[in-house]
């Protein structure tokens, strides 16, 4: 072999050994950065969209987050018959199936890779998720996964935890997932759940949502897989007086999360009931307050507009819950525009 050929030979195995290491640096590089440049140029953009009376300090959207971000019109199936119901009448007959779910998922994550780039949470959500097999939910969300998206699946969780570990476990036994997602909705609103077909009071629910918990403490405990999970539940006149009691019996059952949701004439008017405006935000921020047991303050941090979420973060010491932020302290507010400025982007 002429030493010149062997030379050229050499050098090439070197230049692709070197592209491939300068590949690496690169992405490092761009990993330890405060903001990657494409999730920057997307929250600039994001910014410009929102309306003007949105643009706040305390404003996340566009300055920390793209916005939520969910699957859309994928698995439109149920097996609770829930009132109010805010799927259309006729969403059970529209047909499903696991390899639609994963094409439709994977293309509409595509879209939202592209136009709001990658490292955001999205939620696996339109329908009952655990309708899908356990592999087919777990190919969905290592779909979501590979297109740059923290997945969170929301379900009415009246499932068993044999369901649970097939999702996160490999057909040899090991881990498919270090960490979970989950969102549980239980309230007095739904029809259906198995030991609760028509509860009464969300007193009678509070079984389900420790044992939703439960599994995944086992979870933890068996396979070394941790989670996020999410509590959601649906408001009315006739519940919204229980939301304190949901919130002190289950603080300490592994929520990280609670949300609650006014009921809206959406959906299925079958599935309507009268009263539902009677409600306010002011009517069940109260009670959420009650349950904290402090007042929530909600305008130091805005994800959108206040007229449509209110959000506090904090933790409980003991039994008290502190929140992270005052919107009534100066240096609290100061501080937050310290860390918005010192830590852009998502």
């Amino acid at each position: 072999m002429p030493r010149s050929f062997r030379a050229v030979f050499a050098f090439g195995r070197i230049k692709v050994r070197m592209t491939t290491l300068r590949d690496r640096v690169r992405e490092w590089e761009r990993a330890t950065r405060p903001v990657d440049p494409e999730t920057s140029a997307v929250l600039e953009q994001r910014w410009a969209d929102l309306p003007e009376h949105v643009k706040t300090p305390a404003q996340l959207i566009g300055r920390r987050i793209a916005g939520c971000e969910g699957t859309h019109g994928v698995f439109p199936a149920c097996d609770f018959a829930c009132k109010p119901c805010y799927h259309s009448a006729d969403a059970n007959r529209v047909p499903v199936d696991g390899p639609h779910t994963v094409a439709e998922v994977g293309r509409q994550m595509a879209f939202l890779s592209e136009k709001r780039g990658r490292g955001h949470h999205a939620q696996l959500i339109g329908g009952e998720v655990t309708l899908l097999s356990p592999q087919e939910h777990a190919e969905t969300l290592e779909v979501m996964r590979r297109h740059g998206r923290m997945p969170m699946s929301m379900t009415h969780g009246d499932f068993d935890y044999e369901y649970l570990r097939d999702l996160v476990l490999r057909p040899d036994g090991s881990p498919r997932f270090k960490t979970l997602s989950f969102a549980a909705h239980i309230d007095t609103t739904m029809r259906g759940r198995r030991g609760a077909t028509h509860p009464s009071s969300e007193a009678e629910l509070q079984p389900h949502r420790a044992a939703f918990c439960e599994m995944f403490d086992r979870l933890r405990d068996e396979y070394g897989i941790r989670s996020y999970l999410a509590h959601n539940m649906t408001v009315t006149p006739s519940n919204v007086e229980q939301i304190p009691e949901v919130i002190i019996a289950s603080r300490a059952l592994g929520f990280r999360m609670f949300s609650f949701q006014p009921a809206a004439y959406l959906g299925n008017e079958r599935r309507w009931r009268d009263g539902y405006r009677a409600l306010t935000d002011d009517d069940v921020w109260a009670q959420v307050q009650l349950g904290a047991g402090t007042r929530l303050p909600f305008e130091a941090i805005a994800v959108g507009d206040l007229r449509c979420n209110r959000t506090t973060w904090g933790i409980y010491v003991g039994e008290r819950y502190i929140p992270l932020l005052d919107d009534g302290v100066a240096d609290d507010l100061a501080l937050r525009d310290l860390f918005f400025e010192a830590f852009p982007g998502s």
